[in-house]
Protein backbone atom coordinates (compact mmCIF):
# COMPACT_ATOMS: atom_id res chain seq x y z
CA UNK A 1 0.00 0.00 0.00
CA UNK A 2 2.96 1.93 -0.46
CA UNK A 3 1.89 3.41 -3.71
CA UNK A 4 3.08 7.13 -3.53
CA UNK A 5 6.54 6.26 -2.36
CA UNK A 6 6.48 4.09 -5.34
CA UNK A 7 5.46 6.91 -7.85
CA UNK A 8 8.19 9.28 -5.72
CA UNK A 9 10.93 6.61 -6.82
CA UNK A 10 9.68 5.98 -10.03
CA UNK A 11 10.13 10.06 -10.50
CA UNK A 12 13.83 10.17 -9.05
CA UNK A 13 14.39 7.21 -11.56
CA UNK A 14 17.13 7.77 -14.51
CA UNK A 15 17.05 4.67 -16.62
CA UNK A 16 14.64 4.81 -19.37
CA UNK A 17 14.46 0.77 -19.48
CA UNK A 18 11.90 -0.67 -16.83
CA UNK A 19 11.18 -4.52 -16.90
CA UNK A 20 7.17 -5.55 -17.11
CA UNK A 21 7.20 -6.25 -13.40
CA UNK A 22 8.36 -2.64 -12.92
CA UNK A 23 5.56 -1.48 -15.27
CA UNK A 24 3.22 -3.37 -13.48
CA UNK A 25 3.83 -2.23 -10.24
CA UNK A 26 4.05 1.13 -10.79
CA UNK A 27 1.24 0.84 -12.86
CA UNK A 28 -1.18 -0.50 -9.78
CA UNK A 29 0.22 2.08 -8.11
CA UNK A 30 -1.22 4.78 -10.40
CA UNK A 31 -4.51 3.18 -10.51
CA UNK A 32 -4.78 2.90 -6.99
CA UNK A 33 -3.84 6.80 -6.97
CA UNK A 34 -6.79 7.46 -9.41
CA UNK A 35 -4.62 7.89 -12.10
CA UNK A 36 -5.57 5.70 -14.88
CA UNK A 37 -4.40 6.78 -18.45
CA UNK A 38 -1.22 6.60 -16.84
CA UNK A 39 -1.96 3.05 -15.06
CA UNK A 40 -3.42 2.44 -18.57
CA UNK A 41 -0.17 3.15 -20.30
CA UNK A 42 2.18 1.48 -17.87
CA UNK A 43 -0.01 -1.76 -18.17
CA UNK A 44 0.43 -1.85 -22.18
CA UNK A 45 3.78 -1.54 -21.45
CA UNK A 46 3.88 -4.16 -19.14
CA UNK A 47 2.10 -6.39 -21.33
CA UNK A 48 4.21 -6.21 -24.40
CA UNK A 49 6.38 -8.35 -22.40
CA UNK A 50 4.11 -10.47 -20.64
CA UNK A 51 5.83 -13.71 -20.87
CA UNK A 52 8.69 -12.26 -18.71
CA UNK A 53 6.81 -12.10 -15.85
CA UNK A 54 6.29 -15.04 -12.91
CA UNK A 55 2.85 -16.96 -13.79
CA UNK A 56 1.18 -15.10 -10.74
CA UNK A 57 1.82 -11.95 -11.77
CA UNK A 58 0.66 -12.61 -15.31
CA UNK A 59 -2.55 -12.95 -13.98
CA UNK A 60 -1.92 -9.98 -11.63
CA UNK A 61 -1.73 -7.87 -15.14
CA UNK A 62 -4.31 -9.37 -17.01
CA UNK A 63 -6.49 -8.53 -13.92
CA UNK A 64 -5.78 -4.31 -13.63
CA UNK A 65 -4.90 -4.25 -17.58
CA UNK A 66 -8.29 -5.86 -18.96
CA UNK A 67 -10.45 -4.70 -15.64
CA UNK A 68 -9.18 -1.18 -16.37
CA UNK A 69 -10.02 -1.46 -19.79
CA UNK A 70 -13.01 -2.15 -18.78
CA UNK A 71 -14.02 0.67 -16.55
CA UNK A 72 -13.02 3.05 -19.22
CA UNK A 73 -15.36 1.22 -21.84
CA UNK A 74 -12.34 0.26 -23.99
CA UNK A 75 -14.08 -3.43 -23.97
CA UNK A 76 -17.06 -4.96 -22.51
CA UNK A 77 -17.63 -7.97 -20.31
CA UNK A 78 -17.56 -10.27 -22.29
CA UNK A 79 -14.08 -9.12 -23.07
CA UNK A 80 -12.66 -9.17 -19.80
CA UNK A 81 -14.59 -12.20 -19.12
CA UNK A 82 -12.58 -14.14 -22.27
CA UNK A 83 -9.01 -12.38 -20.88
CA UNK A 84 -9.77 -13.39 -17.38
CA UNK A 85 -10.57 -16.91 -17.68
CA UNK A 86 -7.10 -17.98 -18.23
CA UNK A 87 -6.42 -17.51 -14.02
CA UNK A 88 -5.21 -20.52 -12.53
CA UNK A 89 -8.09 -22.23 -10.63
CA UNK A 90 -8.11 -21.34 -6.66
CA UNK A 91 -4.79 -18.66 -7.50
CA UNK A 92 -5.25 -15.73 -5.56
CA UNK A 93 -6.61 -13.84 -8.52
CA UNK A 94 -9.20 -16.25 -9.36
CA UNK A 95 -10.44 -16.04 -6.16
CA UNK A 96 -10.43 -12.39 -5.61
CA UNK A 97 -12.44 -12.20 -9.57
CA UNK A 98 -14.61 -14.49 -7.59
CA UNK A 99 -15.00 -11.88 -4.65
CA UNK A 100 -15.90 -9.02 -7.33
CA UNK A 101 -17.96 -11.01 -9.28
CA UNK A 102 -20.31 -11.83 -6.29
CA UNK A 103 -19.82 -8.19 -5.01
CA UNK A 104 -21.37 -7.01 -8.64
CA UNK A 105 -23.97 -9.53 -7.68
CA UNK A 106 -25.10 -7.84 -4.10
CA UNK A 107 -27.15 -5.06 -6.24
CA UNK A 108 -29.79 -7.51 -7.18
CA UNK A 109 -31.16 -7.08 -3.66
CA UNK A 110 -32.23 -3.84 -4.54
CA UNK A 111 -35.28 -4.43 -7.14
CA UNK A 112 -35.79 -7.62 -4.99
CA UNK A 113 -39.20 -7.63 -3.46
CA UNK A 114 -37.75 -9.28 0.01
CA UNK A 115 -34.07 -7.55 -0.64
CA UNK A 116 -32.48 -10.76 -1.17
CA UNK A 117 -29.74 -11.62 -4.09
CA UNK A 118 -29.81 -15.59 -3.98
CA UNK A 119 -27.25 -15.22 -6.73
CA UNK A 120 -24.92 -12.89 -4.49
CA UNK A 121 -25.44 -15.40 -1.33
CA UNK A 122 -24.76 -18.56 -3.36
CA UNK A 123 -21.16 -16.67 -5.21
CA UNK A 124 -19.96 -15.34 -2.00
CA UNK A 125 -20.95 -18.76 0.08
CA UNK A 126 -18.82 -20.64 -2.65
CA UNK A 127 -15.99 -18.58 -2.27
CA UNK A 128 -15.98 -18.96 2.15
CA UNK A 129 -16.26 -22.93 1.18
CA UNK A 130 -13.31 -22.75 -0.77
CA UNK A 131 -10.39 -24.56 1.59
CA UNK A 132 -8.30 -22.86 -1.11
CA UNK A 133 -9.71 -19.06 -0.13
CA UNK A 134 -6.95 -17.03 2.12
CA UNK A 135 -7.20 -15.57 5.37
CA UNK A 136 -7.57 -12.17 3.57
CA UNK A 137 -10.09 -13.44 1.17
CA UNK A 138 -11.98 -15.01 3.54
CA UNK A 139 -11.89 -11.38 5.61
CA UNK A 140 -12.97 -9.36 2.72
CA UNK A 141 -15.91 -11.88 2.15
CA UNK A 142 -17.59 -11.67 5.31
CA UNK A 143 -17.11 -7.92 5.46
CA UNK A 144 -19.56 -7.95 1.57
CA UNK A 145 -21.94 -10.62 3.97
CA UNK A 146 -22.05 -8.27 6.71
CA UNK A 147 -22.59 -5.39 4.64
CA UNK A 148 -25.34 -6.73 2.57
CA UNK A 149 -27.17 -7.64 6.03
CA UNK A 150 -26.67 -3.94 6.79
CA UNK A 151 -28.26 -2.91 3.97
CA UNK A 152 -31.16 -5.46 4.07
CA UNK A 153 -31.98 -3.62 7.56
CA UNK A 154 -32.00 -0.05 6.20
CA UNK A 155 -34.08 -1.20 3.56
CA UNK A 156 -36.86 -2.58 5.83
CA UNK A 157 -35.86 -0.81 8.48
CA UNK A 158 -38.68 2.28 7.88
CA UNK A 159 -41.39 -0.18 7.65
CA UNK A 160 -40.58 -2.40 11.03
CA UNK A 161 -40.68 1.13 12.77
CA UNK A 162 -43.70 1.96 10.97
CA UNK A 163 -45.25 -1.46 12.58
CA UNK A 164 -43.56 -0.70 15.86
CA UNK A 165 -41.30 -4.29 15.91
CA UNK A 166 -38.60 -2.30 17.85
CA UNK A 167 -37.78 -5.29 19.23
CA UNK A 168 -36.66 -6.43 15.65
CA UNK A 169 -34.75 -3.86 14.79
CA UNK A 170 -32.61 -3.61 17.65
CA UNK A 171 -31.85 -7.67 17.61
CA UNK A 172 -30.86 -7.44 13.92
CA UNK A 173 -28.91 -3.70 15.01
CA UNK A 174 -27.30 -5.34 17.52
CA UNK A 175 -26.60 -8.80 16.35
CA UNK A 176 -24.91 -6.80 12.44
CA UNK A 177 -22.48 -4.64 15.41
CA UNK A 178 -21.65 -7.80 16.98
CA UNK A 179 -20.50 -9.47 13.25
CA UNK A 180 -18.68 -6.04 12.48
CA UNK A 181 -16.66 -6.24 15.91
CA UNK A 182 -16.19 -9.52 15.03
CA UNK A 183 -14.61 -9.05 11.83
CA UNK A 184 -12.32 -5.96 13.02
CA UNK A 185 -10.40 -8.42 15.16
CA UNK A 186 -9.98 -10.76 12.50
CA UNK A 187 -8.24 -8.12 10.80
CA UNK A 188 -6.07 -7.33 13.27
CA UNK A 189 -5.32 -11.00 13.83
CA UNK A 190 -4.25 -10.96 10.14
CA UNK A 191 -2.38 -7.59 10.60
CA UNK A 192 -4.14 -5.81 7.79
CA UNK A 193 -4.30 -2.18 8.76
CA UNK A 194 -5.71 -1.87 5.17
CA UNK A 195 -8.84 -4.64 5.44
CA UNK A 196 -9.11 -3.06 8.82
CA UNK A 197 -10.26 0.33 8.04
CA UNK A 198 -11.85 -1.02 5.03
CA UNK A 199 -14.36 -2.87 7.62
CA UNK A 200 -14.74 -0.03 9.71
CA UNK A 201 -15.58 2.81 7.35
CA UNK A 202 -18.35 0.32 5.93
CA UNK A 203 -19.29 -0.07 9.70
CA UNK A 204 -19.37 3.35 9.79
CA UNK A 205 -21.66 4.20 7.27
CA UNK A 206 -24.16 1.49 8.43
CA UNK A 207 -24.13 3.59 11.83
CA UNK A 208 -24.62 6.72 9.89
CA UNK A 209 -27.38 5.67 7.85
CA UNK A 210 -29.11 3.58 10.44
CA UNK A 211 -29.19 6.67 13.37
CA UNK A 212 -30.67 8.84 10.10
CA UNK A 213 -33.37 6.41 9.89
CA UNK A 214 -34.58 5.99 13.56
CA UNK A 215 -33.33 9.73 14.72
CA UNK A 216 -36.54 10.85 12.19
CA UNK A 217 -38.96 7.83 12.44
CA UNK A 218 -39.03 7.31 15.49
CA UNK A 219 -37.94 10.54 16.97
CA UNK A 220 -35.08 8.81 18.63
CA UNK A 221 -31.53 9.95 19.64
CA UNK A 222 -29.95 6.80 21.41
CA UNK A 223 -26.93 6.50 19.15
CA UNK A 224 -26.23 10.00 20.15
CA UNK A 225 -23.54 8.79 22.94
CA UNK A 226 -22.18 6.44 19.92
CA UNK A 227 -21.65 8.88 17.68
CA UNK A 228 -18.73 10.58 18.55
CA UNK A 229 -16.71 7.65 18.32
CA UNK A 230 -18.12 6.53 14.94
CA UNK A 231 -16.69 10.38 13.87
CA UNK A 232 -13.59 9.78 14.76
CA UNK A 233 -13.41 5.95 13.07
CA UNK A 234 -14.16 7.99 9.81
CA UNK A 235 -11.79 10.38 10.17
CA UNK A 236 -8.88 7.79 11.15
CA UNK A 237 -10.35 5.60 8.33
CA UNK A 238 -10.28 8.78 5.51
CA UNK A 239 -6.71 10.12 6.79
CA UNK A 240 -5.42 6.55 6.22
CA UNK A 241 -6.49 6.07 2.82
CA UNK A 242 -5.71 9.57 2.09
CA UNK A 243 -1.94 8.50 3.26
CA UNK A 244 -1.91 5.78 1.18
CA UNK A 245 -3.65 7.62 -1.77
CA UNK A 246 -5.86 4.94 -2.32
CA UNK A 247 -8.52 7.51 -4.30
CA UNK A 248 -11.62 5.30 -4.59
CA UNK A 249 -11.55 4.57 -0.45
CA UNK A 250 -10.46 8.35 0.34
CA UNK A 251 -13.47 9.91 -1.46
CA UNK A 252 -15.50 7.01 0.12
CA UNK A 253 -14.58 7.61 3.27
CA UNK A 254 -15.09 11.32 2.63
CA UNK A 255 -18.85 10.41 1.53
CA UNK A 256 -19.77 8.89 4.39
CA UNK A 257 -17.91 11.93 7.00
CA UNK A 258 -20.54 14.15 4.54
CA UNK A 259 -23.49 12.03 5.35
CA UNK A 260 -22.35 11.87 9.19
CA UNK A 261 -22.85 15.65 9.15
CA UNK A 262 -25.91 16.17 7.22
CA UNK A 263 -27.37 13.36 9.70
CA UNK A 264 -26.70 15.77 12.81
CA UNK A 265 -27.75 18.57 10.53
CA UNK A 266 -24.30 20.24 11.41
CA UNK A 267 -24.05 23.21 8.47
CA UNK A 268 -20.94 24.69 8.96
CA UNK A 269 -19.36 21.19 8.57
CA UNK A 270 -21.19 20.13 5.75
CA UNK A 271 -20.12 23.34 3.90
CA UNK A 272 -16.14 22.56 4.87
Amino acid sequence: FQWTKVINLHKQSTNSIKTPKYNLILGISFYYSGEYFRALDLFKESYKKIDLLDPSLKEYLLFFYYGLQRIMNIINENDYERATKTFEENSDMYMYKQLELATNLMGEMYSSENYTSDKFEEKINNIIKNPNSSKHILVLADIEIIHYKSEQLILKLIPLIELGLTNIVESEFNAINKEYDSILKRTQEINSTFINHFCSIRHSRFIVHFDCVVRRRKKSDFLDKVLPEILKNIQSSYLYFKEINHVENELYALTVLLEYYQNLEIDKKVLE
